[in-house]
């Protein structure tokens, strides 16, 4: 991982840790995270970026296009799934 792909995971997940934590509290709900709550949080937005860097590399990289010929079809439906369930991670710890 790159530094400049960690500097934007650091800075993602604490504002979606930040979010959670005040959604919660104007819901006057659970205040506090749960260490797994916040180890899923920190997943799933650490696969939410890499699948995006996935699916940005898959449609613009030739090599990889060439590489996996029609099996790419595979890989972006992946990267989506991947998305999806991070999405989802992120909404379940909101409500």
């Amino acid at each position: 991982m790159d530094r400049s792909t960690l500097l934007i995971w650091a800075g993602l997940t604490a504002v979606v840790v930040v979010i959670v934590v005040l959604v919660r509290w104007r819901r006057k709900q659970q205040f506090d995270l749960e260490l797994a709550e916040f180890i899923g949080l920190i997943l799933a937005v650490l696969g939410g970026i890499s699948s995006c860097q996935l699916l940005y590399k898959a449609f613009t990289l030739q090599a990889l296009k060439d590489l996996l010929g029609s099996d790419i079809v595979t890989l972006i439906i992946g990267a989506i799934a991947i998305i999806w369930v991070s999405v989802k991670e992120v909404w379940k710890a909101l409500l």
